[in-house]
């Protein structure tokens, strides 16, 4: 099960305003999910060690395409893999390991 953050703590994570987060998330920088109060959540994993976006996230966040559900797509991201080395996509990334890798994975699995 991930953590989920507001943008408020998103925004103190990156030390940014919330018009930032926001931005990020419209731009398909960050993951984000709808709460029924309307606000959004983001899970905890796509931020490092330095609390920065990972590396490569855009871009394989974008081949889940705009209309990705954000539970469905943290669950995508936070399984293991065989073909990742027993990693998660998101662990893959935390890692440093190459995005292209993932992408190919994706695209063999179908998943873009």
């Amino acid at each position: 099960m991930s953590t989920w953050l507001t943008a408020a703590d998103v925004a103190r994570l990156l030390g940014t305003p919330t018009t930032a987060v926001n931005e990020l998330r419209r731009q398909g920088s960050l993951l984000a999910g709808r709460r029924r109060n309307g606000r959004y959540a983001y899970p905890r994993w796509q931020f490092d060690r330095r609390n920065r976006p990972l590396t490569g996230l855009k871009a394989v966040l974008g081949r889940f395409g705009d209309d990705g559900d954000a539970i469905g797509i943290n669950n995508i991201m936070t399984t293991v893999w065989v073909e990742l080395k027993g990693l998660s996509i998101a662990q893959w990334l935390a890692h440093g390991r190459s995005v292209h890798t993932v992408l190919r994975v994706m695209d063999d699995w179908e998943l873009s």
